[in-house]
């Protein structure tokens, strides 16, 4: 029998337990090492695309931010210029009420009497927004 053995690339191995030649194991050492970095790479893409994508996301959380904080400083002072309003002295009627002009000139915040008249401007003012639906 036989003992000579041949790597499956058919060199010459010898008298040897081993099944492949020095060349073939570097060439499947270096074949490992190249799928290791392909992978990497990938992984390093989908990374930097992960990195991106939370990127956006704080971009869009802090426009969010930015505009709850503008939308807020508008409602103190939306709340400021009611409250000015609502603290006028009122020598009339005491009553207050928005309406239409009756003669095609815009609108009317003032005190009356009229029907429809309320204690406060917020109330004249949620009473013509109901008006209007």
């Amino acid at each position: 029998m036989d003992h000579t053995i041949y790597c499956k690339c058919g060199e010459y191995l010898g008298l040897t337990t081993e099944e492949i030649c020095e060349r073939c194991k570097l060439k499947t050492k270096i074949k490992q090492l190249e799928d290791e970095r392909r992978m990497y790479i990938e992984e390093k893409a989908l990374f930097k695309q992960q990195v991106e994508q939370l990127e956006l996301e704080c971009k869009d959380y802090r426009k969010a931010a930015d505009f709850a904080v503008k939308e807020n400083k508008q409602l103190e002072a939306d709340k400021e210029r009611l409250d000015l309003l609502e603290n006028l002295p009122r020598e009339f009627s005491g009553k207050i009420i928005l309406r239409m002009s009756t003669t095609g000139r815009g609108f009317r915040l003032h005190e009356s009497s009229q029907k429809g008249a309320v204690d406060t401007v917020r109330e004249a003012i949620d009473n013509y927004k109901k008006s209007m639906n």
